[in-house]
């Protein structure tokens, strides 16, 4: 009895030992996979994550904005806010903190959640697995793969959502039949699928757009490739920090784009459908924009109908290719274009036909079109002449001189106006062929012949035009004479008509500028010592070298560096890097104080009001006695009401929110009516101290730019 009893003892213990034992085995092997892998014996619970080995991405359960609900998902590790860029149950939300991340023994991967272990979610895998491990890679791609091998058995870049990041496949595997495909959030609260799509579409020769709902209508086209870029998005060329390629074989046929550098990039589309190129800026903690899909008024898909031409440089949007004219031109005259344009002579194929060659040019939409790799132009030519149903042809690269070629069979819709396009060649009678010629803003200059340039970061527009012919009158009649109002000798020369006259001059520049020039230009550096005066005493304004081209549609633009000159940098733009025509309207406020006063803004001291001019007009503006600002000089009393208007327009123009300021269009209104003007709120600007930081500015006391011969 005794035995029997020891040996179930023994029996027991032996049975503890190794149990103890296994436990411990278990642990140092489970301790032993990387943090980035997950095994068919493991499972991520709501709370735990995996994180890539380089630290960079992290893969846990989430909640997104104000929302409860969790979800599956990938997000930078390391950067706050939580940046989500993958997100596995998007239309599966779990509605506590229940949700569980296993992959079976056959590798899919499944989202589990509930008392009932219910299935929320799972991977589908095609292909099975002998022995799977799901690891979260270093480029943000989740994958699923046999242990000991490197070919993935399940990717989640193969399900991209909202977020396009380097190294992924945007586009078509035409052997397994997958579409890799953008969809946008719903909101920034919900991840589901919302209401725009981009796809590549395949019928005809491949291109980009962005749909919107179910029967995703066009509503953007990105493309097709033409050797460089996605033709008509010209600013999104190979560069330093990013490499474009477009792959077109018998297997698959795809866009990426690969970033040579460690700084987190990604493709963002927002839930209204715009395409944003970010960039992770490491000290600001923000992220910067690289680049943006909108280019303004020749964004919409077909805005200008079947044969019409949009040119974002040209502000009536559209117009009828040459040799054609409006449908409907009653619609036309009310700027409705969608209606297209019509031949004006029929066409009498094959005779009496030629080719009118329209030049730098997004080609129309090329879904039915025909294509051939090997093609040369001339070859192209012959086979759209032979058929009389080809409407049109080109290259379908331009490098090298073009190679390839497109033919067209139909209506040619939403052709573009591009720098660096396509050279289309559309089938006309003879009789409508005219001779185009190239604008020399785009054709490229004779290498021996002179020419001036000017250091500035835009192409040469009518606005610039102006003010180089100002500059050199005054460089060669050596009568710069700068509205340097802090020089005494100067103002005594100066009454308040001439003043006043300065003032508004200075006014209709910035409004040309601003909205009147083919292309939106933000002066970033509006100063007294910018400000050139012809023997007429008519203002001119120079320099140039900050400047920023913006695009008709394009309201702000944000910027790490922040240069200009102290006391005349706006609030947004010297604390956010915020550029917009507000900046510059600051900066026109604090000169048309500086002119009425006869004195500079950066440097002024009153014991009474502050340490500079703008806290010492607000002081004269709130007792009522802002004629006192006027220059001892230039007092008439005839001109009160012209003093008095000037000073509360330049105290609007100087508020501390860019949006209660006026634009200039407004502002040149002001000065040529006489209606009631509202009342100026006080800038941050204003209180005593300036800038608490000056070294954080980039300072120009006085900067030109100088015109040079090459």
């Amino acid at each position: 009895m005794f035995k029997t009893r020891r040996k179930k003892i023994y029996q027991y213990m032996e049975f503890f030992h190794n149990f103890l034992l296994f436990g411990v085995l278990f642990s140092v092997f489970t301790n032993c996979i990387a943090q980035d892998t997950l095994a068919p014996y493991q499972a991520i619970e709501d709370g735990n994550t995996l994180v890539s080995t380089n630290e960079i991405y992290e893969l846990g359960f989430f909640s997104p904005g104000s929302s409860r609900n969790r979800y599956l998902g990938i997000w930078y590790k390391n950067i706050s806010p939580q940046t989500v860029v993958w997100v596995a149950n998007r239309a599966t939300p779990i509605k506590d903190s229940s949700g569980v991340l296993r992959v079976d023994i056959n590798g899919t991967l499944l989202v589990i959640a509930g008392s009932n272990d219910t299935v929320v979610w799972s991977s589908n895998n095609t292909l099975t697995s002998i022995n799977p491990v799901a690891q979260l890679l270093g480029s943000g791609n989740l994958v699923v793969r046999e242990r000991d091998q490197e070919s993935f058995i399940w990717q989640s870049f193969d399900y991209p959502g909202d977020n396009f990041l380097p190294g992924m496949k945007f586009g078509k595997d035409l052997v397994s039949g997958r579409d890799r495909r953008w969809v946008t959030w719903k909101s920034l609260d919900d991840p589901s699928p919302g209401e725009y799509t981009v796809f590549l579409d395949t019928n005809g020769f491949p291109q980009l757009f962005l749909g919107q709902g179910q029967d995703l209508v066009p509503r953007l086209r990105f493309g097709p490739w033409n050797g460089v870029t996605l033709n008509g998005l010209p600013s999104r060329k190979n560069n330093t920090i990013i490499t474009h390629r477009f792959v077109m074989n018998d297997k698959e046929v795809y866009y990426m784009y690969l970033v040579n550098s460690s700084i987190p990039t990604r493709d963002y589309f927002t839930p209204e459908g715009n395409s944003i190129v970010l960039n992770w800026n490491d000290r600001t903690k923000q992220w910067s924009e690289y680049w943006n899909a909108y280019i303004g008024i020749c964004s919409p898909y077909g805005l200008c109908g079947p044969y019409g031409r949009c040119d974002p440089y040209n502000s009536l949007g559209c117009s009828c290719m040459e040799g054609f004219e409006p449908k409907n031109p009653d619609d036309w005259s009310a700027s409705q274009w969608s209606s297209g344009c019509r031949r004006r002579t029929a066409l009498d194929c094959p005779n009496g036909n030629g080719f009118q060659v329209f030049k730098n040019v997004r080609v129309p939409d090329t879904r039915g079109s025909w294509y051939n790799w090997s093609m040369t132009l001339d070859e192209c030519k012959v086979s759209c002449k032979r058929n009389c149903s080809c409407t049109a042809y080109a290259n379908i690269e331009i490098v090298r001189g073009g190679s390839g070629c497109l033919l067209w069979f139909d209506e040619l819709m939403d052709v573009r106006t591009v720098e660096d396009g396509h050279d289309l060649y559309v089938r006309m009678a003879v009789s409508d062929i005219t001779i185009i010629p190239v604008p020399n803003s785009i054709s490229k200059p004779s290498s021996n012949k002179r020419r001036l340039t000017v250091i500035l970061s835009v192409s040469l527009s009518s606005a610039l035009v102006i003010v180089i012919l100002a500059i050199l009158y005054a460089w060669r009649k050596k009568k710069r004479s700068q509205v340097q109002t802090q020089d005494k000798t100067r103002s005594l020369k100066l009454d308040w008509c001439d003043c006043y006259h300065i003032i508004h001059g200075i006014a209709r520049g910035l409004l040309y500028l601003h909205q009147d020039s083919r292309i939106k230009i933000i002066h970033r550096d509006l100063k007294a010592s910018n400000i050139l005066l012809d023997a007429e005493m008519n203002p001119k304004i120079s320099d140039f070298g900050l400047a920023r081209v913006f695009r008709k549609h394009e309201n702000e633009a944000n910027t790490n560096t922040i240069v200009g000159t102290l006391g005349y940098i706006s609030p947004e733009y010297a604390t956010n890097g915020i550029i917009s025509e507000k900046s510059d309207v600051f900066s026109f406020g604090v000169l048309v104080l500086e002119i009425v006063s006869g004195k500079k803004n950066r440097g002024f001291s009153e014991t009474k009001d502050g340490d500079n001019l703008l806290a010492h007009a607000w002081g004269l503006y709130n007792e009522g006695k802002a004629l006192e600002l006027l220059g001892s000089n230039m007092y008439d009393s005839k001109v009160d009401f012209e003093v008095l208007r000037s000073i509360h327009i330049g105290l609007l123009c100087v508020q501390h929110h860019a949006k209660d300021r006026p634009t200039m269009s407004s502002v040149v209104l002001m000065f040529d009516q006489d209606d009631a003007l509202p009342q100026p709120k006080q800038s941050a600007f204003f209180a005593k101290g300036g800038f608490s930081n000056p070294d954080q500015f980039s300072i120009n006391e006085v900067t030109m730019t100088m015109l040079e011969a090459r």
